[in-house]
């Protein structure tokens, strides 16, 4: 695939949260404190259109070699 976005709509991603709005300084030294809630931003779910378009491509091709054969 050219483009790196589009295995995202072939393969779909999971659900997806973001972690919260400002940093307001930080919990430890491994994590940051944030404040408000983190928030639902959804999920894509697979399409595999390319692998539809290539199954039925490759479906035809086979079907038209088998007629100029027969």
């Amino acid at each position: 695939m050219g483009d790196f976005r589009l295995k995202f709509f072939e393969l779909g991603t999971k659900d997806r949260y973001t972690k919260g709005h400002k940093i307001m300084g930080y919990n430890n030294s491994h994590s940051l404190k944030r404040s408000g809630k983190g928030g639902y931003k959804g999920k894509i779910n697979a399409l595999y259109f390319f692998k539809n378009a290539q199954e039925k491509s490759e479906r035809q091709v086979f079907d038209s070699l088998d007629a100029l054969l027969s």
